[in-house]
């Protein structure tokens, strides 16, 4: 990537994190990098494109990351599972945290955010996929269909993602993602049918 457009997303993301989405302007983004705004327009189009690839810059470092976790996991596929379970709902929570996102922040940039969230569930799905084919492979699992079952395990995680950025009480919220993991794996491995002895 280009020096000055690295420069320019680094501040704008800084921007972001100290005022919100809605609250930074170009011009202060151009007065950040120490840029007329008409020099800003040169690297990108508008505010749209520059919070475009904010969000896929924080895509892929989310991504790094979960690689990164699960390739220090040791353990089996559900062991990795979970951790990739927990990886993903600490990134949602510190992600609101940081940049003080909400649903109706993701709403009304839906469509600028679209491009990340895409390459997001393209990539998380096939990580998820990863897991569960080695799962079926050492006999662990038994999936009938891993790309369907990797993608309704990420849309639960995207669903998740939207009690995240609508909650507003911190301390509920804290309590849940601590115990989710554990019954999001319990409800895939076990169900939520009793079994009579």
């Amino acid at each position: 990537m280009d020096r000055k457009r690295k420069m320019i997303l680094t501040n704008a993301t800084n921007l972001i994190k100290r005022y919100g989405i809605k609250k930074t302007t170009i011009e202060d983004i151009a007065k950040e990098c120490k840029l007329t705004t008409s020099a800003l327009y040169y690297y990108f189009k508008n505010k749209d494109e520059i919070i475009s690839e904010v969000f896929l810059l924080i895509q892929e470092e989310k991504m790094i990351t979960m690689k990164k976790n699960l390739e220090q996991q040791k353990g089996d596929a559900i062991s990795k599972l979970k951790n990739y379970i927990t990886s993903n709902l600490n990134f949602l929570l510190s992600f609101r945290r940081d940049y003080s996102i909400n649903i109706y922040d993701i709403a009304d940039q839906f469509d600028t955010l679209q491009k990340a969230k895409s390459k997001g569930i393209k990539d998380e799905k096939e990580l998820v996929k990863s897991i569960l084919e080695e799962g079926s492979v050492s006999g662990l699992l038994s999936i009938e269909n891993i790309d369907l079952t990797a993608e309704l395990i990420n849309h639960l995680i995207g669903g998740i993602a939207g009690f995240i950025f609508h909650s507003e009480d911190d301390n509920h919220l804290n309590k849940y993602i601590e115990e989710m993991p554990d019954m999001i794996i319990h409800i895939l491995m076990k169900g939520l049918e009793a079994r009579k002895a």
